[in-house]
């Protein structure tokens, strides 16, 4: 159990930020499409990572996943709304 918490660096988020954006984008995506549950959460932060590096439509599209896997939110239908605009 306690290995389980220690810290990984090569986790999405540890590579992000370390400055490795595009390999934590493509764990990411990977870890999204491997998990099989609907991990909204991830599919939010997926959609601000590719915001923040300009991929509108690739973040319109994880926006909208997420939006699919929560419907109603009203935070990340503001994200879609924001980049629609």
């Amino acid at each position: 159990m306690e290995r389980a918490l220690e810290p990984n660096p090569w986790h999405a988020w540890n590579l992000y930020w370390q400055g490795a954006r595009g390999e934590a984008i493509g764990r990411m995506r990977q870890a999204i499409a491997l998990y099989r549950g609907k991990p909204w959460q991830w599919a939010v932060q997926l959609g601000d990572w590719l915001a923040e590096a300009g991929d509108k439509e690739g973040a319109l599209a994880a926006y909208r996943q997420a939006l699919e896997w929560k419907p109603g939110d009203e935070g990340i239908a503001a994200k879609v709304k924001a980049l629609e605009e």
